[in-house]
């Protein structure tokens, strides 16, 4: 018998992307219902990482508790005189910029909550805002395209100006300088050219914006005077949609949101004869309406009810969650492991990503032993015999088998979408309403329903009538999705061919399109029955409880 010979496992270094895959799924931990309609969400880091929502004339700012994963009760600004549109927290955290529909600005500190300063620019109403790279300034923009600077220490505007035809959505900073004499992105640390704020615009008129304040020194003149700015354009990109967001990923290159696509600019290019779009994501439904970055991955959520995580270095989508409602905001924390989500019905929804199993094998007890119960089952673990009974932890390999996937999921991999859907249809119901959510959370749904035959048509309306009452909400909002691509989607002409067969092929849809409005209304009428049962139950209960 021979001593123990540790096997010798090299370690394998966790892929970036594998941190967001469907693997690592983020679980929910808190979440609220806002009686306003929610103007803005966010995290950040003041002495500890905050959550920070935003609705009607009030912010709530969770403090976060990492060891028990729970929100602690929030911090209330509430003393607002107009509704709040949107708020900006300077990059150390300390001070918030708050715009409202009144065309104030308030600045408030975060650990007094005293307002520092207001900021009036009366008759119109401020929609975006942010704190200038030097952190001196507040630029903001207006419902009507005029784009306003502040001094903070003054409360002077030095800059107000026209730059847009309609609404200005986002401004972001860009921590670059420009060379305006060669077009050019410069270095922060380079000695070419005056240092410049340098911050970008996007708008409802479709365009995307490049400006940069410059000062203008009057010390020539008189001494005494004041230094004025002015504002320098740049360059202008045109998104070809209504922009929603606008982001700042990495040097050089922004990510916009608007209509259904999310595009990637490289604005450092000078060639003009090269297209400046380095990736044009379109899988989406409807209008993507915001956007949040951390490292390489771009967070997207759309009003096709899906949040999607975008990596910019392979061009693909990693991960992707599905709502009951449109996505109204979406937000990640600098660590990653919280995602924020506003949606249109007021709901929001704050979800951390669960531990690895990478994270879960190196836990140890007091004695040095792994705990047992992390091994998931179906792991291979050996190790050479020895003298004793028991091996050490350090002679122990694990090996996670391959996962066996079942023939659906093999085609949706392959991106064979009508024959997914043809072998669910074999199946049964509940697999018809996965595939289903899962071409949504692609954005790839009216794929399917392109061309779609009249003997799959009546296949779907049959069993839809026969399994209605199966059906929670959450199937409801897919269901009507697909109603509506088969509607826009579908070639009618071809599905009834203009031949002897046409009467036979109405005849046939039409019945079933009328089973299908015979069961819904069943279904109905059954809601508004359990709707009276349950108020004369409580009714009876109010009565018993006064007597």
């Amino acid at each position: 018998m021979g001593d123990f010979v540790p096997l010798e496992v090299h370690s394998v270094n966790v892929s970036f992307e594998s941190e967001y895959s469907k693997e690592n799924k983020y679980k929910f931990i808190y979440g609220e219902k806002e009686d306003w309609r929610i103007s803005g969400i966010g995290f950040v880091i003041c002495q500890e990482e905050k959550l920070v929502v935003a609705s009607g004339y009030h912010i709530k700012i969770f403090s976060i508790n990492s060891i028990k994963d729970e929100l602690v009760k929030p911090i209330n600004l509430g003393n607002f005189r107009n509704e709040i549109n949107c708020f900006s927290f300077r990059s150390d955290g300390k001070l918030i910029a708050v715009a409202t529909k009144g065309g104030e600005c308030d600045i408030i500190d975060i650990q007094t909550r005293s307002t520092l300063r207001r900021l009036i620019f009366e008759g119109e109403s401020l929609t975006a805002i942010t704190f200038s790279k030097d952190k001196s300034k507040i630029i903001g923009g207006t419902t009507n395209g005029k784009l306003i600077v502040w001094d903070i220490a003054t409360g002077d505007k030095l800059i107000i100006k026209d730059i847009h035809n309609d609404i200005i959505k986002s401004i972001v900073s860009i921590d670059y300088e420009y060379n305006l004499d060669n077009n050019d992105i410069i270095n922060n640390n380079s000695s070419i050219g005056l240092p410049k704020d340098t911050f970008a615009t996007c708008s409802y008129d479709g365009t995307i914006r490049l400006w940069c304040i410059t000062k203008i020194s009057n010390s020539s003149l008189n001494k005494l005077s004041d230094d004025k700015f002015e504002l320098e354009s740049i360059k202008e990109y045109k998104h070809e949609a209504p922009v929603e967001c606008l982001k700042y990923v990495t040097p050089g290159i922004l990510a916009s949101a608007g209509g259904t696509s999310v595009k990637l600019w490289n604005i450092k290019d000078k060639e003009e004869n090269q297209s400046p779009i380095l990736m044009n994501f379109c899988n989406f439904g409807r209008t993507v309406t915001s956007l949040d970055i951390n490292g390489d991955i771009i967070l997207a959520g759309s009003l096709d009810r899906n949040l999607s995580f975008l990596n910019i270095k392979s061009f693909e989508v990693l991960n992707s969650f599905h709502f009951l409602s449109g996505i109204q905001g979406v937000a990640i924390s600098k660590s990653a492991k919280y995602i924020l989500i506003a949606l249109e019905d007021g709901n929001w929804i704050c979800r951390q990503k669960s531990v690895t199993l990478s994270n879960n094998l190196k836990k140890q007890d007091k004695y040095g032993h792994s705990n047992k119960s992390i091994i998931r089952t179906g792991t291979l673990r050996y190790f050479r015999r020895g003298r004793n009974s028991k091996p050490d932890i350090s002679h122990i390999k694990i090996n996670a088998p391959k996962k066996k996937i079942t023939q659906l999921d093999r085609l949706l991999k392959a991106y064979a979408y009508g024959k997914a859907l043809d072998l669910a249809l074999n199946i049964s119901w509940l697999h018809v309403l996965t595939v289903l959510e899962t071409l949504s959370s692609r954005g790839a749904l009216h794929i399917v329903f392109k061309d779609i035959s009249k003997d799959k048509l009546l296949s779907i309306l049959k069993m839809l009538s026969r399994s209605i009452g199966r059906c929670n909400p959450s199937h409801y909002c897919i269901i009507a999705e697909a109603i509506q691509h088969i509607l826009n989607e579908s070639n009618w002409q071809k599905l009834f061919p203009l031949n002897s067969d046409i009467s036979k092929s109405i005849t046939e849809i039409t019945d079933a399109v009328k089973r299908l409005i015979h069961k819904v209304t069943l279904e109905i009428q059954q809601h508004n029955i359990l709707k009276e049962l349950d108020g004369m139950i409580e009714l009876i209960l109010s009565n018993y409880n006064n007597t």
